[in-house]
């Protein structure tokens, strides 16, 4: 099996662990909105209590989009900017030991 059947096994298996973990997370908040809910409004307005959850979830999945899209943004900036080439870093190197030894030598 190749590395790159590999890799993919893997970016698979995290993805559904995160769906099973998003699932989870979906029930607890529904949950906890309904039970919150229930205590100051009558049953009929279960319907509500569904509303104010996808309301709040909207609300989430907007603000956690907007900050990965800025988030992304930056690192596109930052792999674009000129990485200096190992040729460049060694002469810079052997330049600045050059200048501390001359300034040594004075």
């Amino acid at each position: 099996m190749g590395w790159n059947a590999i890799d993919k096994m893997i970016t698979l298996a995290t993805s559904a662990m995160g769906l099973v973990a998003a699932l989870a997370w979906n029930t607890f908040i529904e949950s906890l909105i309904h039970d919150y809910s229930s205590k100051y409004f009558p049953a009929r307005f279960g319907l509500f209590s569904t509303f104010i959850y996808a309301v709040i979830i909207t609300v989430l999945v907007v603000w956690v989009t907007i900050y990965l899209g800025k988030l992304q943004t930056v690192l596109q900036k930052l792999e674009t900017e000129k990485q200096p080439t190992q040729q460049e870093v060694i002469e810079a190197a052997v330049l600045s030991a050059l200048r501390r030894f001359r300034d040594e030598q004075k």
